[in-house]
């Protein structure tokens, strides 16, 4: 929003306009009745200054009941492969050149010096001398954080990942007084600085800044210093990592794809109706998912006329693929990659993504027979072809050796779906996309006519998962005929 002042175009969701300079000043009723469509004329308000009492400021580092466990899953406070190229690069350019006047004071989390928290809100380990100012953050959906600057041995904070991309087992522990970084680039490139005598810059800045409130004794008694808003264990949520993240590095279409399929729900997939994203008949479904985005992520979804953008679509499409067919790297392939070797299997499986998600969701939840849910079968099929390309070998030969550990050979259900990729004994006969889309298709409507368990007196037929692709298969041979 930030670079919206004084432009007159508006975001357009359904129908309805705001110009862009009105955003920052909606209550968050209003921004709500936006993003679902609603019609009615939209106040300009003031939102309420928040006050907070000079006592409170500091977060209160009480214990937390049953420390011994987590407070919160590890992907809420990592979210991104800090493993891939693209984060390595960012942690060794911090690593290279620690720039304090961007890992200084601040009040929102994707920038500054790190935030960390200490497990069960025990922080023995930082010494009293040692901690400054006390302020807030304000997280990327508006949540407050209260925090405390403080100056610590950067060695004795954890990040998920080290600089060099490597997985720091210690981010793992629930050890009462663990110190864990929420922002583990900024971590972890600092932290290297000082193991590569390359913080010389950043300490004497962090010396000479005054506004942090750690005085400059504490800071020369600490070993390999940095600077980080200390907060409590408790302001953690379940996407915290997510909402810390704004203006930095970017996530690949597979790390946003893995973290948007959790906001495809059932009342988002409900929505959904077969055909073009883009399309009219799908303009609930973008709202509703466009609705549990984040306020700063709004202006990459939609185009300078309020539509949905190429970028909208990409995302969408990619987060219905991996609600579809699970976190994997077809996502990857099919996304990032400049090229595939399966485009027709590809291009089927994007255009049944999300018929095949609500199927899932469906038997995940019981109203369908569970063992509907043959996505497993469907993706092993697709990487035996991935493979063929890959090795050059053939499919009928990748097909019949089995696992070579456990001695397993490919399963009825996957044969089956291989059979709907190619015709032939051999599999030596691409189908074409039409025809995979249908048997697709075919299986989602035959699954969804399922029911989870057989009717009062046993009496309700109910087809099993071999005949449902049996069937698909079928119809799709009888055409060809």
């Amino acid at each position: 929003r930030s670079g919206w002042a004084g432009k007159t175009r508006g975001l357009n969701l359904g129908g309805v306009r705001v110009a862009r300079t009105a955003w920052g000043d909606m209550t968050e009723a209003n921004k709500a009745k936006l993003i679902a469509g609603n019609q009615n004329t939209i106040k300009n308000e003031k939102p309420a200054a928040a006050i907070v009492p000079a006592e409170s400021a500091a977060p209160k580092q009480e214990p937390i009941k049953n420390a011994e466990q987590p407070a919160s899953a590890d992907p809420a406070l990592q979210n991104r492969d800090r493993g891939r190229a693209a984060s390595v690069n960012q942690m060794q350019s911090i690593a290279r050149n620690p720039d304090y006047m961007r890992l200084g004071p601040s009040r929102t989390p994707d920038s500054g010096a790190p935030m960390v928290f200490a497990v069960g809100g025990d922080t023995n380990k930082i010494a009293p001398s040692s901690f400054g100012a006390n302020d807030i953050a304000v997280m990327s959906d508006g949540q407050r954080v209260p925090f405390r600057y403080a100056v610590v041995d950067a060695s004795s904070v954890e990040p998920s990942n080290f600089a060099d991309g490597a997985t720091n087992p210690a981010f793992a522990s629930v050890a009462p007084g663990t110190i864990k970084a929420l922002n583990n680039g900024r971590t972890a490139g600092v932290r290297a600085a000082h193991e590569g005598s390359k913080a010389a810059n950043y300490t004497a800045e962090l010396l000479a800044d005054q506004a942090h409130g750690v005085s400059p004794e504490a800071i020369r008694n600490t070993p390999n210093p940095m600077l980080v808003r200390v907060y409590a264990e408790q302001s953690n949520t379940g996407d915290m990592a997510a909402k810390s993240q704004g203006q930095g590095l970017g996530m690949s279409a597979s790390e946003r794809a893995t973290q948007d399929a959790e906001l495809m729900t059932a009342d988002v997939l409900d929505k959904f109706a077969p055909g073009d994203i883009a399309s009219a008949g799908n303009r609930d479904f973008v709202r509703a998912f466009v609705g549990k985005l984040a306020e700063n992520e709004l202006a990459d979804m939609m185009d300078a006329t309020g539509n949905l953008s190429q970028d909208g679509r990409r995302r969408i499409e990619a987060a219905l693929l991996t609600a579809a067919y699970g976190k994997s790297d077809l996502v990857q392939e099919l996304f990032e990659s400049t090229d595939t070797d399966i485009k027709a299997i590809g291009n089927a499986l994007k255009v049944m993504s999300g018929q095949w998600a609500a199927m899932r969701q469906a038997a995940k939840e019981g109203s369908i027979d569970p063992a509907t849910d043959m996505t497993a079968n469907l993706i092993e099929a697709v990487n035996i072809v991935r493979r063929s390309r890959a090795e050059g070998s053939s499919i009928a030969e990748l097909a019949g050796q089995g696992d070579l550990m456990g001695g397993n050979y490919l399963s009825e259900l996957s044969e089956g779906f291989l059979r709907i990729f190619y015709k032939g004994k051999n599999y030596d006969r691409a189908r074409g996309g039409d025809k995979v889309i249908a048997a697709l298709q075919e299986i989602v409507t035959s699954a969804m006519n399922t029911k989870a368990e057989a009717g009062l007196f046993g009496d309700s037929f109910k087809a099993t998962p071999k005949q449902i692709v049996e069937s698909a298969r079928s119809k799709i041979d009888e055409e060809n005929k």
